[in-house]
Parts: structure tokens; C-alpha cells; sequence
């Protein structure tokens, strides 16, 4: 039986078939592109300088590929757009109506929800996790942050931007410190940001990274990424792509970035979520 993907929803004509996935898998580089991208291709060639041409070709290929993130799609969208010339660059149309932020150009579509994040909750959530951390065993605190942690995923823990390979590099932290980091620290923060249900991904990107401001209060800075793109190796990938056909209500990515900042007085806490955003992309 052939299966059939609509990459970019239900407003474009794209689409790429179960022969069309398989091309890619057995593709040697990103320049064996599928006959979307090849129909977009053929009608901005033109718009490139000749040096520009070949990692332009590349950009369209991760527009239309099932294995690059919308994030990044997103990303290789922007920089098409910077590598036309000033004429052609309208042809490039990114337009928000009410919650969705629409990515467009020609026959290519792709469109992401920002969905609304309860700020409030989160805070309040946070709040409650330190406060009742803070007379915890070193031990109890870590909890899931050291599991994250020793798991060296992609993104990991950096302290002022710069990657920790050890756990005695937040020794420079005063204990309270420690303990808001160890407790707001893991991947079941997406929670708090969340509204919808999980992407089914078994893969993602997760990114902290800790510093304190001048006033001395600590940021954690936290990204957060799923998409099914990420499995598109793994052998159940089309089970997966099937799964998100078949319920609409079913995230295909979702990525969550947080910022938040806690002080202490002795043991009161003070904790904001000062910037949030929580961005969905909905079907194939």
C-alpha cells in the first residue's frame, strides 16, 4: 500500500509519496532533491547570483525534506530570503493572523501556532518546586537533572553560554542557587509551557544554560524541541507520520523557549518567568 505525505498541510500543494521518502533515505547528499522541491527550484533559479545557486538548491531541499525540523526549515527559509536579490525578496511572505505565523513562498506554505502560555501557572508551579526543595537532600534535589544531565544530549547544560562536562562546575553557585538550578533544570519543565498534547517524537533538543545578572539574581535560559523529523531514521517513522495524519490535534513539532529568573532573601524566593513561547506546528 502507498503512503503519501502532505509536508506542509492542507493549504499547500505539496506532497510527497512513499517512493518520494524513500529517494531521500537512499539519497547520498541533499542535492537528490523530491519533484516539489524540484518545481519550486526550477521557478527561483533564477533569482540567485551563480555563487549563491548551490547552497541555495540545498535551502529548498530542507523546505520540502520529512527529515529537517520545521524549526529549521523555518531557518533555511530565512536564508533563501537573504540570498535573493532585493527585487525577489516580497516573493518571501511571513504574515501572523491571530496566533499563526504564516511562512510562504510560491507553492511552498508552512505554518506554526503560538500558542498562549499561562504565565501565571508556570510561576506559581516553579515557585512551589524550589520552596519545597530547599531543606531536600543534595541527592533528592538533583533527581531528574542529574539524569538529564549525564545523558550528553545535544543542546546540554552551559553555564554563561559555555558547555559543563561536570557537575562540580555549579559548585559555584550558592546552595540556593543549586537548588532552584537542580529543580527547574530538567526536561519536565516543557510542562509548564505546554498546553497541548506531546509530540510522539522519541527524540529532541533540550538546551539550559545558567547565569546570574549583575543585580545577582539567577536566569536560566531553557529550549526545548520536538519533531518527528528527528525519527525520520528511526524505524518507526512512519508509524509515527501516520499517527499525526490521522489525529489533527496531534502535535507534528513543538518547541517551548523560557527565560526565568529566581533571587532569594534568606528563604524567600522570588521567581518570574520573564519571556516564554510556546510555537506548534499541527499535521504533515
Amino acid at each position: 500500500m502507498s503512503v503519501g505525505l502532505g509536508l506542509e498541510g492542507a493549504w499547500a500543494n505539496t506532497f510527497v509519496s512513499e517512493k518520494d521518502i524513500q529517494t531521500v533515505k537512499s539519497a547520498s547528499d541533499r542535492d537528490h532533491i523530491g519533484s516539489a522541491a524540484s518545481r519550486l527550484w526550477d521557478k527561483i533559479a533564477d533569482w540567485f547570483s551563480g555563487t549563491d545557486r548551490v547552497g541555495a538548491k540545498k535551502l529548498v531541499f530542507d523546505l520540502y525534506s520529512p527529515s529537517v525540523s520545521d524549526h529549521d526549515k523555518i531557518e533555511s527559509f530565512q536564508l533563501l530570503r537573504e540570498k535573493v536579490g532585493a527585487k525577489f525578496k516580497d516573493e518571501f511572505q511571513i504574515a501572523r493572523f491571530e496566533n499563526v505565523d504564516t511562512f510562504k513562498l510560491l507553492d511552498f506554505r508552512l505554518e506554526m501556532v503560538n500558542e498562549r502560555i499561562d504565565y501565571q501557572r508556570a510561576e506559581v508551579n516553579l515557585h512551589h518546586y524550589v520552596q519545597t526543595s530547599l531543606h531536600r537532600s543534595t541527592e533528592e534535589k538533583m533527581g531528574q537533572f542529574a539524569v538529564d544531565f549525564h545523558r550528553k544530549q545535544e543542546g546540554g547544560f552551559t553555564i554563561n553560554s559555555k558547555p559543563v562536562t561536570d557537575l562540580a562546575a555549579f559548585d559555584q553557585f550558592t546552595d540556593h542557587e543549586k537548588t532552584a538550578i537542580f529543580t527547574i533544570c530538567h526536561q519536565g519543565l516543557y510542562q509548564e509551557f505546554a498546553t497541548d498534547l506531546p509530540c510522539p517524537s522519541l527524540n529532541q533538543k533540550m538546551s539550559f544554560d545558567v547565569s546570574k545578572e549583575d543585580n545577582g539574581a539567577l536566569v536560566i535560559k531553557f529550549y526545548h524541541e520536538k519533531d518527528i523529523a528527528m525519527d525520520f531514521k528511526e524505524h518507526n517513522y512512519e508509524d509515527l507520520a501516520q499517527h499525526i495524519a490521522n489525529n489533527p490535534q496531534t502535535p507534528k513539532s513543538t518547541r517551548v523557549t523560557a527565560e526565568i529568573q529566581v533571587s532569594f532573601d534568606r528563604d524567600h524566593i522570588d521567581l518570574s518567568v520573564r519571556d516564554a513561547d510556546y510555537i506548534v506546528k499541527f499535521g504533515l
